[in-house]
């Protein structure tokens, strides 16, 4: 049976108590329990209708077992999620992202899905199953993959003679002074202190060959030659007018900010909507579409799998992984694809017939996820302003990682 939850004590209280959990629904069957998100926040009938269906078709083919589906609201989902799965009465299952896996693993709050996909590890894509992985096991059964692409305004680039995309940061960099001298600005760019670095610094220290941690986790690895080389790029476009200084303490905004306006030639993490949206404010014929930009490594961009993760207290595992092969099956990811507009994680499930994501489909084994550590949001934080300092050219490049790298280490050995 399919249930929309609502905020509130209700909520909340509904969520914890034994009837919302797995185990037996009374009639000899067993019982699973999903909370899910909107995964369509325009349209909450898309939702109610896709689960519904996912319901249904499950419970033909496995009659011993009752799904419920309860659609979470996406208020609050740290607090109450933490909370139901610290109690042991939350659901059998939950969708997750990557980062959101270290701090529940962890405290043994989840339990691996290694043997409950729905084909072939080698059929889904390299970034999922990376992506939904944490210390050599799977804790995540991917249900759909995000991406970014590098996005362009071709008539920006006309004014200097470019037609086509660039492969590398060398050839960004060489636009700067010319479209700077047009009054024109090179990146689409923020360097506020509270917003993600996953499309940012990190997205350029990936492409440059770096990391943000060490490969066993327990220091970081961005003050490297590579996070160095990353770090100057931005700091050469930003000294050359290519960043507005206005950005480095403003929240970007893809939709409404210089590049919705037409003033800027690039942003390097475009996602499908947004590059939709800029497609009604320019005219489809002025967007570009690029590669990842290389700068000393190919094929990187970011891109998040959702998935669903196993709670360790589930009543009854073996249904909730016959449950997990079912939906990480072609035709569930295909049904999902199609409704909410992702992309499926699985090669073998064909991409929407729609134009724009028909763009994104050659580089969807280029997707990253990033690096799953525990301390991974709260690195952020130390780094970022950092970042902002070299920007501002209060620090060097190499300064400016080498003190935030003393901070984020010794956060992490406290953290542990």
């Amino acid at each position: 049976m399919l249930r929309r939850l609502v905020g509130g004590l209700a909520a909340a209280a509904l969520a914890l108590s034994a009837a919302g959990c797995g185990g037996s629904a009374g009639d000899g069957k067993q019982s699973v329990t999903l909370w899910m998100y909107p995964l369509s926040t325009n349209d909450q009938s898309v939702n109610q209708t896709f689960w519904s269906g996912v319901e249904q078709g499950f419970e033909k083919a496995h009659p011993d077992i009752d799904v419920k589906v309860e659609i979470q609201p996406w208020e609050n989902r740290e607090e109450k999620l933490t909370t139901a799965l610290a109690s042991g009465k939350g659901p059998d299952l939950v969708l997750m992202i990557p980062d959101q896996v270290p701090q529940f693993a962890r405290t043994r709050s989840l339990q691996p899905v290694d043997d409950a996909l729905g084909g072939p590890r080698e059929d889904f894509q390299p970034g999922a199953i990376s992506g939904s992985t944490y210390e050599g096991k799977l804790y995540l059964a991917p249900l759909y993959q995000t991406a970014t692409l590098p996005a362009y305004n071709k008539k920006v680039l006309a004014e200097i003679g470019v037609t086509e995309a660039p492969k590398t940061w060398d050839e960004v960099l060489s636009w700067v002074p010319k479209l700077s001298a047009k009054g024109y600005q090179t990146l689409d760019y923020t360097a506020a202190t509270d917003a993600s670095l996953n499309g940012s610094y990190y997205l350029t220290l990936w492409q440059s060959g770096g990391r943000v941690f060490a490969p066993d986790g327990k220091s970081v690895a961005f003050n490297s030659p590579e996070g160095e080389k990353a770090l100057k790029i931005l700091v050469d476009i930003y000294k050359q007018g290519g960043i507005p200084k206005s950005q480095l303490t403003a929240q970007g905004d893809a939709s409404t900010g210089p590049m919705a306006k037409g003033k800027v030639a690039l942003n390097n993490a475009m996602s499908v909507p947004f590059l939709k949206n800029l497609q009604k404010l320019w005219g489809a014929d002025n967007v570009m579409v690029g590669p990842p930009l290389s700068n000393g490594k190919q094929g990187v961009s970011f891109g998040l799998p959702g998935g669903l993760a196993l709670a360790s207290a589930a009543k009854d595992p073996k249904a909730a992984k016959e449950f997990l092969r079912y939906v990480t099956g072609s035709e569930v990811l295909a049904g999902l694809s199609k409704a909410f507009g992702y992309f499926p994680p699985r090669k073998s499930v064909p991409v929407p017939d729609d134009p724009v994501m028909k763009q994104y489909e050659p580089y969807l084994s280029t997707m990253f996820a990033g690096e799953v550590q525990p301390a991974s949001r709260q690195v952020m934080s130390v780094l970022a302003p950092h970042i902002q300092a070299a920007l501002k050219g209060d620090k060097s490049p190499r300064q400016a990682l080498d003190d935030a790298a003393k901070e984020a280490n010794e956060l992490i050995a406290r953290t542990g």
